[in-house]
């Protein structure tokens, strides 16, 4: 399988750029909409700045407190049916899937020249296994 080939260089990225990504496809209800050529040469001068810059993380803290008297009353509950321990994963994939809702544009994927928004949520995590 040979590499794809790099695209040519730019003012933005003089190296060129690497392979290019897949492109994101819509799926079932999702709303496709055209960008306007400000908003998509706003896009491409937001690529280049994310290579080419310093990146920065947010740290937010958060007072669990609540969902922490929740989930020991329902701690055992849980583990009767389901014979697994109740974490905090549920909590906050629950508490960010109502965010998207209230924040749709958040769940949005680029392809090309169009936004998609996304009407479905597809939450992925990764746990670390201690190997037993």
């Amino acid at each position: 399988m040979t590499p794809a080939p790099l695209a040519s260089p730019s003012m933005h990225a003089p190296g060129g750029v690497g392979p290019a990504l897949p492109v994101p496809e819509a799926w079932p209800g999702d709303v496709v909409e055209p960008m306007t050529k400000m908003r998509q040469l706003i896009s491409d001068h937001m690529v280049a700045s994310r290579r080419t810059s310093a990146h920065v993380t947010s740290v937010f803290e958060v007072d669990l407190t609540r969902v922490a008297r929740i989930r020991a009353k329902k701690q055992a509950e849980f583990a009767a049916t389901s014979g697994q321990r109740l974490s905090y994963l549920p909590f906050i994939i629950r508490a960010a899937v109502e965010g998207l809702k209230t924040f749709p544009v958040l769940n949005a994927s680029v392809a090309g020249s169009n936004v998609i928004y996304r009407k479905q949520y597809n939450i992925g995590i990764a746990v670390a296994s201690n190997g037993g």
